[in-house]
């Protein structure tokens, strides 16, 4: 509920302590599917809160046990947000091969909406790397498909996006 709400800055400790009550239930279960999926979100709160080591950990935990798993759905996902993280720590080349190999998994998996959402981290990883074109380009791939799923919320981001791309390539007027 954090997460659809936005709330996910302001609550990140709500978060942690929720993931780590289900994560004694699902041990105790022995379900390494949720434990997975606990893992890779609380590797996501760990990267809003800027704490990088203990994201990297827990999305190299959740790349694990999904490989073992061979859930390519969560391993598509996770590899997304893992190379968010790389950015952030301001690797871009490490975190556009990354983020390439979750839109290849995505795309197997059909998985839209994080396919949207890794084209974003793409272009945004090529607006950092001054690869103002393939910005471009990924930012439209992702609108194609917000567009697609009539997702108005992540639309808007992929039309600030493209508008931050052309202004990038001193095309303000497009």
């Amino acid at each position: 509920l954090n997460a659809y709400t936005g709330n996910w800055e302001d609550n990140i400790n709500n978060q942690l302590k929720n993931y780590r009550e289900a994560e004694k239930y699902a041990k105790v279960a022995g379900d390494k599917g949720i434990i997975a999926a606990l893992n890779f979100h609380m590797g996501i709160a760990y990267m809003r809160e800027g704490k990088l080591d203990s994201a990297f950990m827990l999305f190299k935990k959740a790349i694990s046990t999904f490989s073992e798993l061979k859930d390519n759905g969560g391993l598509g996902r996770v590899m997304k947000y893992l190379g968010d993280a790389y950015a952030k720590m301001g690797n871009f080349d490490l975190a556009a091969n990354t983020v390439l190999q979750s839109i290849a998994i995505l795309k197997e998996t059909n998985d839209q909406l994080h396919l949207g959402l890794g084209y974003i981290s793409l272009s945004r990883v090529y607006t950092d790397l001054r690869k103002n074109d393939s910005a471009l380009y990924y930012a439209r791939e992702s609108l194609k498909i917000f567009e697609k799923r009539k997702d108005q919320g992540w639309k808007r981001d992929a039309y600030n996006l493209i508008s931050s791309c052309f202004d990038q390539l001193g095309e303000s007027d497009s």
